[in-house]
């Protein structure tokens, strides 16, 4: 059987690229984050453990958002170079039958995938530096504004006012997780206990929904 006709097609052109952190992630040690964005709006931030594992980042991606149609990438061997043969990259394209092409050499401004990374570099550098949060946290940081980015509507008259996540998935999202509270606020939570109890109450900081 065909596995890839049951995954959702992500219509359109996308790009993707690294972005490389400065520190590693507090949680699973990640050096690097993979990119993914279809130029108007809608970006996806997928933490890695480092660039060779960009290939991870592409599965992640199927699986969450859908199969690309288009993907568009630089000439990385680990985003699936043409000077590059049989890698996880390459294998992951063939099986999602993915049409995959390349920016030219030395063209990065071809890579949209280059200005969501200054989109989301400038966030998450903002966001840490107001709240004075960790630099380890990026990782959580970095998903937070990505998908903050895809719940906020642009003046761009194609868009109708819509909202890029709509425009992908076709259906309003639910906003009220990401107002109720802001990055790296105290918050409480109540720690599970038994039927019979409601739980301790516990206070911790806010990394997202």
């Amino acid at each position: 059987t065909q596995r890839f006709r049951n995954k959702r097609i992500a219509q359109g052109t996308w790009y993707t690229d690294t972005w490389h952190a400065r520190t590693t992630s507090i949680m699973r040690q990640e050096k690097c984050a993979q990119i993914f964005t279809n130029g108007n709006g809608f970006e996806v931030f997928i933490p890695i453990q480092d660039k060779s594992q960009a290939h991870q980042g592409l599965k992640t991606f199927i699986h969450e958002i859908g199969i690309p149609e288009h993907l568009i990438s630089d000439g990385a061997p680990e985003q699936g170079s043409p000077r590059t043969y049989k890698t996880h990259w390459n294998s992951i394209v063939k099986r999602n039958h993915i049409h995959q092409t390349f920016i030219q050499p030395h063209c990065p401004f071809q890579n949209r995938a280059e200005q969501a990374i200054g989109h989301l570099g400038s966030a998450i550098t903002t966001k840490s530096a107001k709240k004075k949060s960790p630099r380890r946290l990026w990782s959580f940081c970095g998903e937070l504004c990505a998908n903050i980015r895809q719940r906020t509507a642009s003046n761009n008259p194609s868009s109708m006012g819509r909202t890029p996540f709509e425009l992908v998935h076709g259906y309003r999202p639910d906003i009220t997780l990401y107002t109720s509270s802001e990055w790296y606020d105290f918050v409480f939570y109540y720690e599970k206990g038994d039927s019979s109890t409601r739980g301790v109450e516990r206070l911790a900081r806010w990394l997202g929904p």
